[in-house]
């Protein structure tokens, strides 16, 4: 590659857990990951249904051959009983999880799902396995680390690229004076690697840069991309989340951060004004609210809909 390898920054201290705050009847949500070969995954099915059902927890995990994905919501008490508990099952196989934590006032699952899966996140047949071929992906860049290369960027080096879905990057992604983040118009992770086969000749000679929600859509996204012959390949550590604990809207991280429970997206985590970066589908006027019942009658997408155009005679 031409450009210039980014060197991380040593130890930023920028994995660290959001501090406590907020009432003491505040729930925490948890947002989770690990690439790790699970022997038995039924057992640990198993545990995990028992000690959330112990603890009152609400979400999902979902568990496979590769390792854990999850997200979780309970009391303060009870999620940290649950963090230190998981990462003693199975002779401590997921310990040194790194915890993305949230508040909120009220339960924002439905219910709770622990399940068995083939793939923790489906691939559309990337062929990637993480837990069995660890360091496969990108160099992962702490949020100063990757705030600093994106500060030194533009788009003749480098290309940024959004790994989520549509409407997620609709609501919000990274923006700089000089590189905005690419949106591969996926509505799911399994289209991504059919754009990746589109596109992989384009970024051989460029850094790719990219970043996702919590981090583990990248672990299989950049492993991917090396596998298809880009060799300078990086991504943020922690995903969106983890940045804004750090930068808040005061980063480059413009809009909200969509999430897949009923809160649907979060903004500064440290209260600051967040710019809208969505607009209405009919109007273009700048909108950043989904409503469930405004969705795709094609592909059944989530759509923004602002109120003006809601109040029209189509919508009624």
């Amino acid at each position: 590659p031409t450009s210039k390898a980014i060197k991380p920054i040593a130890d930023d201290n920028e994995t660290r857990d959001e501090k406590e705050r907020g009432c003491a009847n505040e729930l925490e949500v948890v947002l989770f990951y690990k690439y790790v070969v699970i022997p038995d995954v039924d057992k640990l099915v198993g545990l995990q249904q028992a000690l959330c059902e112990q603890l009152n927890l609400m979400g999902r995990v979902l568990i496979g051959p590769e390792g854990v994905n999850g997200t979780l919501s309970g009391s303060k008490p009870n999620m940290s009983k649950y963090k230190t508990t998981t990462e003693l099952q199975l002779d401590a196989l997921l310990s040194k999880i790194q915890w993305k934590r949230s508040f909120c006032s009220r339960v924002p699952f439905a219910d709770l799902q622990i399940k068995k899966v083939k793939e923790i996140v489906s691939s559309g047949g990337m062929g990637i396995n993480p837990a069995t071929n660890p360091g496969c992906g990108g160099l992962h860049l702490s949020p100063r680390s990757f705030h600093h290369a994106l500060a030194g960027s533009d788009q003749t080096d480098t290309v940024l690229i959004d790994v989520r879905n549509r409407w997620e990057y609709a609501l919000g992604h990274f923006k700089t004076d000089k590189l905005v983040a690419l949106d591969p118009d996926t509505k799911t992770y399994a289209e991504f690697k059919r754009w990746v086969d589109n596109k992989a000749n384009e970024f051989k000679d460029k850094r790719v840069m990219m970043y996702c929600t919590g981090g583990i859509r990248c672990e299989t996204a950049s492993a991917y991309l090396k596998k298809s012959g880009v060799s300078d390949v990086y991504q943020l550590h922690g995903g969106i989340h983890q940045y804004l604990q750090h930068y808040g809207a005061n980063g480059y991280f413009k809009g909200k951060n969509f999430v897949f429970d009923q809160r649907v997206a979060l903004g500064d985590p440290k209260g600051g004004e967040v710019q809208t970066v969505g607009k209405c589908s009919h109007c273009l006027s700048p909108f950043d609210d989904f409503d469930p019942k405004y969705v795709c009658t094609v592909c059944r997408d989530p759509v923004l809909v602002c109120d003006v155009c809601r109040n029209k005679d189509r919508f009624q």
